[in-house]
């Protein structure tokens, strides 16, 4: 199983208002929905709830979920969700973060933790891969 993580893209970040982020993290969206993979969508509190294109492409999709994150990192949050799997089902994790300029630091923090408990981590952003 591979797993999306969206970060951030709640209207009102700057990010979240160029066109082309939200096209490809729509894209990367209905891949991963293809293939019935697990996306998990997280919302900073505090902030307007995520942009509708992708709650839409995402409603009645039973293996989407929105999560609540109380700081920039949500790593947390995304490692509580993924302890109801099976780690030998996780084969990639990818990332998507067009949301707050400052969404990459999900990610860059939470790397190293997933990879020890989730085996393969492909790191990307809207521009493709990261490392």
């Amino acid at each position: 199983m591979k797993v999306l993580v969206v970060v951030d893209c709640q209207s009102g970040f700057k990010i979240t208002d160029e066109h082309e982020l939200v096209q490809n993290t729509l894209k990367k969206i209905w891949e991963f929905k293809g293939r019935n993979d697990l996306i998990i969508v997280l919302e900073y509190r505090g902030y307007n709830r995520t942009i509708g294109l992708i709650r839409d492409a995402l409603k009645n999709y039973p293996d989407g979920v929105f999560l609540i994150k109380e700081y920039n990192d949500g790593s947390d949050e995304v490692e509580n969700h993924l302890d109801r799997y099976d780690t030998s089902e996780i084969d990639e994790i990818q990332y998507e973060c067009c949301g707050a300029e400052d969404g990459m630091e999900y990610a860059t923090n939470a790397v190293p933790n997933i990879q020890k408990r989730h085996g393969n981590v492909c790191l990307v952003d809207a521009d493709g891969p990261m490392y």
